[in-house]
């Protein structure tokens, strides 16, 4: 049951990583490579807390 939770937290997470990702490219053509890392990281912490 762990497992498959586990399965699904993974999937969601990079279907919107994913989103985020072409939104991000789209969006934000000018922004600096820092700034990407840190939406990254901050889209990592939904799924980590």
């Amino acid at each position: 049951m762990m497992q498959a939770e586990q399965g699904e937290v993974t999937v969601l997470y990079l279907m919107y990583n994913s989103y985020f990702t072409v939104l991000g490219l789209e969006l934000d053509l000018n922004e600096s490579n820092d700034q990407l890392v840190s939406r990254e990281h901050a889209i990592r912490r939904i799924f980590y807390l």
